[in-house]
């Protein structure tokens, strides 16, 4: 624990209190808006960034009220979608879990990116980004992923914050859905039970 400012004064601490969280549903990170989220006006969840043509959609979903949807560009510009900065520490590992989907068959690269408290960008020992792909078409797919970041060789300092970015490369007239999002963070390596350690966990309706 440290405290630091740049005015002089005292400082009062009363019933400070340190927990580890191990629970099947994890511990909701504070995110500012999810894909069920549907308000007028509001064109895309508040806490993602993404291409202009990005927005929530209420008519095409997996589960929920919503998802988020990307569409093409003219001209083949390709298009992206990241998600909130989640705060990950020494030793972690991470489950990545969404569903996924699109009009017309497209290849979607999904980069996994490490922070550091400054918000640079750390590499990993073999100095290149985890990076794998997905194929999605007009069926709704599920994807699970799990990354060691210490056994990927990532810096070994803390803070570090983690966040997700979805490319891809739209035809005319195609559109990406990503709904169901959700990123947990466990002490160590993940075990069988993948749910089990989660010390936080992404808001479930993404």
């Amino acid at each position: 624990l440290a405290a630091s400012g740049s005015s002089r004064g005292a400082l009062w601490l009363d019933d400070l209190d340190f927990r580890t969280v191990a629970t099947n549903e994890g511990v909701p990170l504070d995110l500012k808006g999810d894909f069920d989220e549907i308000l007028e006006g509001v064109t895309r969840p508040t806490d993602w960034k993404a291409s202009l043509n990005a927005s929530q959609d209420n008519k095409e979903f997996y589960k929920g009220k919503g998802s988020f949807r990307i569409d093409s560009i003219s001209g083949g510009v390709p298009t992206y979608m990241v998600s909130p900065i989640f705060p990950v520490g020494i030793g972690d590992s991470i489950r990545l879990r969404f569903t996924h989907r699109s009009q017309k068959p497209v290849q979607t690269q999904v980069k996994v990116a490490v922070l550091d408290e400054l918000e640079n960008r750390l590499l990993p020992t073999s100095g290149k980004e985890t990076v794998f792909s997905i194929q999605s078409n007009m069926i709704w797919a599920p994807e699970d992923r799990s990354f060691d970041l210490t056994a990927l060789g990532y810096p070994q300092k803390s803070p570090n914050r983690l966040f997700i970015r979805f490319e891809n490369q739209l035809d005319t007239g195609n559109s990406f859905w990503l709904d169901e999002f959700q990123v947990s963070i466990f002490f160590g390596p993940i075990k069988q039970d993948k749910d089990k350690g989660a010390k936080n966990t992404a808001i479930r309706n993404y």
